[in-house]
């Protein structure tokens, strides 16, 4: 049989490799090949450090404050030596002992596999066993975060070592700062004994005793001399009235365990197995080696990889029709196809990046970077959540697939343990509840379920999406953010995901991971026009990106998801693609409102009445700063704005796909992004004379993007433009950056104004600080780098503008006249250590010789600095010169060597040329260096201490 050789195993702690080959091979645990693929992934993501033990998150040395319980009071001053870390605890001795030991963690694993309803303060949410602590043997938490801290002894004694290490370490740990006044001393005996019955007497009477006299008097002899003993073994000044109130004392023999098992119930779907027993038991066996602990999921997972014991939800709560629920509506609407498909179907995964937190976001980080390679994208948001990733919030601008991508979570995990939930937060925010609430209540409405979702989240068994934070007014945020944080911080093994636009919306404390979606590139592109192959054959991923590539414009466009998925929907052979973002749009709302398909709608209104109606819908929205309406609001904008019968109009919207209801039952149009550009479009057809005014509302999501589209969609911009640059602009110069962003969008201001605004963007882009540089540097790239414009070409050899676009513009540009006027900017500068030039380095490389001739000639200067010479070498290094250029650029080097500089080597190569020896500091104290100006001004002498 399998079991007696797995406990052998076990009660040995075999390490011999030859030994736990011939176990693995054993039948029962060959099974484990056959697991099923969701669960496989699922151990990996959910098993490792990332779900860090209360345990661990609260080890620390030390004893209690007087504030805390005076339970604890008398461990105050006394000390136990931890200025090292604690040694290594050998454990039980015997077998016996090891496997009653295994037997009892098997019981509290059990407990923490149930979904029966019980108080929180018996739900057990982790087990850990062999802990690095005093009371080692098992530390289990539960629900309401009290822990027992548990030492499990198949016998016991009143005298020898056991039993003083036994209260010893108990009150190591009640004094320790991570024993809490709820916490427990537990001691799990093997049999009832005549000790075992004076012990709980004596913990008994210590709960309703007022001192250690009242306790003894209380007592009959036997038990004093039971306390007495306890006495000894405890170091002064310790007393075990105080120790004895914070212990329980639990007889567990191996029978009652045995017996326990067999009527155990779970309050799962399924029965409890047979095995379970000596299969919880085994599991501890080889976790105990390695300190391991225990929760929920992954034991579940772990049961039926390794043993095929699937512990289904309780099937009153309905978890299976919700479930099925989740996968038939796992799916995404093609973008003017009228028809949806399958998530799975369309979804291609984004690359995603860690965010650190910096400067906040304005609207020209929701445009993708002009870069030309590939951006860095370490995390794999498809195998979310993982061990080191529970808790984020994705960043990510309009139109880059957050719900989409949120649709393609929730349907991979609809077949695994995790039960998943997504929460529109509009509707959230209307109801005021608190999120298990709102789980409880509308959730269950909503699905027709009655699932117990804080069983569930009690042991981290479901996962929350979050959507849609900027969907919510500004003035409700606050509030909201704070019951998300209470949730998380109340059930801290349930993972979550937040989506938002901009990270300054996060008004309130939560403690997750920022995350920023990367925009697609040439190898999600393709992907995604693959996927498009089924509605139209003829696409072809080559032909497309071929033709992207003949549209600069365009292609930053193909990078936004929401609009690669327009551009795809709506080709064909025989049609150019569009080239502005408007013409994208424009061609989707032509095929929401095309008359044709209108008239089988049986219409109340025409299709260009009912654009004008959506228009102001959208308009009336975003002036409440919401994202969607009401269907009271709705009605209400309809009859102002709508001849027919207001419900006859609201229902052909929804019909034509304009709007849609959300879960919430509030009405929503089908992106954001469409609703700023319909709200624009009634801005310059209804209040054109607000455009200018509104120029202050540009700091405010999403009056960014309407204010933007608003501009590239009026025929004469100029007005209001130059109105816009006349009014007082902030620190950060947002009004000029917006209007920069509308010229390379496409704005058809006069060619003046676009050589004023190219001015003026220069000069901001040469003087600001790096952040506020790095965005201008971006628009400036878009819109004036071809034609390249006199003021931005002035400034392409300042070094700090070389990383903030000027390298980006000369590398397209690929004009080797130009290159060589920038370097010989460079070079006048003064060049230093720490350049970096990899923006255009191809095209340094396309006159390295002539670089490299120019490097040895000003190596020839006799006031050359150290700086400058690590500067030259560095210069060449980074345009990656062959060694036949840098063995001649050496060879021009004359023989005698500046006097300034001593024991450097030649710039190209690594020889050190004889000269006068003089140490640079030497020469620095002699003369003031010269330092260039930040701000690309004047150089000025600097003092030299």
């Amino acid at each position: 049989m399998v079991e007696p050789v797995v406990r052998k195993v076990n009660q040995k702690r075999i390490t011999n490799s030859k030994e736990l080959r011939k176990l693995r091979s054993a039948p029962s645990l060959r099974r484990a090949a056959r697991r099923r693929s969701a669960y496989h992934d699922l151990v990996a993501r959910t098993s490792g450090s990332g779900y860090q033990s209360s345990i661990e998150r609260n080890s620390g040395t030390g004893c209690l404050s007087s504030s805390q319980s005076s339970i604890r009071c008398s461990f105050q001053t006394f000390r136990f030596n931890e200025s090292n870390p604690m040694a290594e605890s050998a454990g039980p001795s015997n077998q016996e002992g090891i496997f009653y030991q295994n037997s009892v963690a098997a019981q509290y694993l059990a407990e923490l596999l149930s979904l029966q309803p019980i108080p929180p303060g018996e739900r057990v949410v982790e087990v850990r066993v062999e802990a690095p602590v005093h009371v080692d043997d098992m530390v289990v938490r539960y629900a309401d975060g009290h822990r027992d801290w548990i030492q499990a002894k198949s016998s016991l004694r009143q005298s020898g070592e056991p039993w003083g290490d036994l209260w010893k370490s108990f009150a190591a740990q009640a004094a320790n700062r991570t024993f809490d006044p709820d916490d427990r001393l537990v001691i799990a005996i093997g049999r009832r004994t005549g000790l075992s019955d004076r012990l709980q007497a004596l913990i008994d009477r210590a709960s309703t005793s007022g001192s250690a006299s009242e306790l003894l008097a209380r007592a009959g002899s036997d038990s004093a001399r039971t306390y007495r003993a306890i006495e000894e073994v405890l170091p002064d000044p310790v007393s075990p009235f105080r120790l004895l109130r914070c212990t329980q004392l639990r007889v567990l023999p191996l029978e009652d365990i045995e017996a326990w098992f067999a009527r155990l119930d779970l309050g799962t779907a399924s029965a409890v197995p047979r095995p379970l027993l000596s299969n919880l038991r085994d599991m501890v066996g080889g976790a105990a080696r390695l300190r391991g602990t225990f929760r929920a999921l992954p034991l579940r997972i772990r049961l039926s990889q390794g043993f095929g014991t699937d512990l289904f939800e309780p099937r009153e709560w309905g978890l299976a029709a919700y479930r099925g629920t989740l996968q038939r509506s796992a799916r995404v609407e093609v973008p003017g196809k009228g028809i949806s498909a399958p998530v799975r179907d369309l979804v291609v995964w984004p690359r995603a990046r860690r965010r650190n937190a910096g400067p906040a976001q304005d609207f020209e980080d929701e445009i993708p970077r002009w870069e030309s390679e590939r951006g860095s994208g370490d995390v794999n948001l498809s195998r979310f959540p993982q061990s080191d990733l529970a808790r984020c919030i994705l960043v990510a601008g309009p139109g880059m697939g957050k719900s989409t991508l949120i649709s393609a979570l929730v349907a991979g995990l609809v077949n695994t343990p995790i039960i998943p939930v997504e929460i529109a937060l509009g509707a959230f925010a209307a109801h005021g509840e608190s999120v298990m609430e709102f789980l409880q209540g509308p959730i269950n409405r909503e699905y027709s379920v009655r699932v117990d979702w804080q069983r569930l989240a009690d042991q981290g068994l479901i996962c929350v999406f979050f959507d849609g934070l900027d969907e919510v007014a500004t003035s409700r945020r606050g509030p909201l953010l704070r019951r998300i944080s209470l949730f998380s911080s109340r059930f801290p093994d349930v993972p979550w995901l937040l989506t938002v636009r901009d990270p300054a919306a996060l008004n309130g404390p939560l403690d997750g991971e920022l995350l920023e979606l990367q925009p697609f590139d040439n190898p999600e592109i393709s992907s995604l026009v693959d996927k498009f192959k089924i509605w139209s054959p003829g696409l072809d991923r080559w032909n497309f990106t071929d033709d992207l590539k003949a549209y600069p414009d365009l292609a930053r466009l193909a990078r936004i998801p929401l609009f690669l998925s327009i551009m795809l929907a709506s080709w064909s052979p025989n049609t150019l693609l569009p080239r502005k973002r408007a013409d994208v749009i424009e061609t989707y709302l032509g095929t929401l409102f095309d008359p044709d398909r209108q008239n089988h709608l049986l219409p109340t209104l025409t299709g260009t009445r009912l654009r004008q109606v959506a228009q102001a819908l959208a308009f009336n929205s975003l002036e409440r700063e919401e994202i969607g309406l009401s269907r009271r609001q709705a009605l209400q904008a309809i009859a102002l704005h709508a001849d027919g019968p207001a419900d006859a109009v609201l229902g052909q919207l929804v019909a034509a796909g304009v709007l849609r209801s959300a879960s919430d039952g509030r009405l929503q149009f089908p992106y954001p992004v469409v609703q700023e550009y319909l709200a624009a479009a009634h801005l310059v057809d209804r209040e054109a004379d607000q455009i200018a005014v509104r120029i202050g509302d540009v700091v405010k999501r999403p009056w960014a993007q309407v204010l933007q589209f608003a501009l590239e969609l009026l025929a004469d911009p100029t007005p209001h433009v130059r109105a816009m640059l006349d009014a007082q602009d902030d620190v950060f110069s947002t009004g000029l950056r917006l209007i920069g962003r509308c010229v390379a969008n496409g704005a058809a201001v006069d060619p003046e104004l676009r050589n004023d605004i190219g001015s003026r963007l220069a000069r901001l882009w040469g003087e600001s600080s790096y952040h506020i540089r790095e965005r201008v540097g971006r628009m400036i790239v878009d819109a004036y780098a071809d034609p390249l414009h006199p003021e931005v070409r002035k400034r392409l050899g300042w070094r700090w503008l070389l990383n903030s676009g000027a390298g980006e513009i000369i590398s397209r540009a690929a004009d080797p006249a130009l290159t060589r006027a920038v370097v010989q900017q460079l070079f006048d500068r003064k060049l230093e250590r720490f350049m970096n030039l990899h923006d255009f380095k191809n095209a340094l490389q396309a006159i390295g010789s002539e670089i490299a001739a120019r490097i040895a000639t000003s190596a020839r200067d006799p006031d050359i600095t150290e700086n400058v010479v690590e500067g030259l070498v560095e210069f060449l290094d980074q345009i990656s010169l062959s060694g036949r250029r840098r063995a001649t650029a050496c060879s021009h080097r004359p023989r005698r060597r500046s006097s300034v500089v001593s024991a450097t080597r030649c710039p190209g190569c690594d020889c050190r040329p004889a000269g006068r020896e003089q140490s640079f500091d030497g020469q620095r104290r002699a003369r003031g260096q010269r330092m260039e100006s930040p701000a690309g001004g004047a150089e000025s002498p600097r003092s030299v201490p």
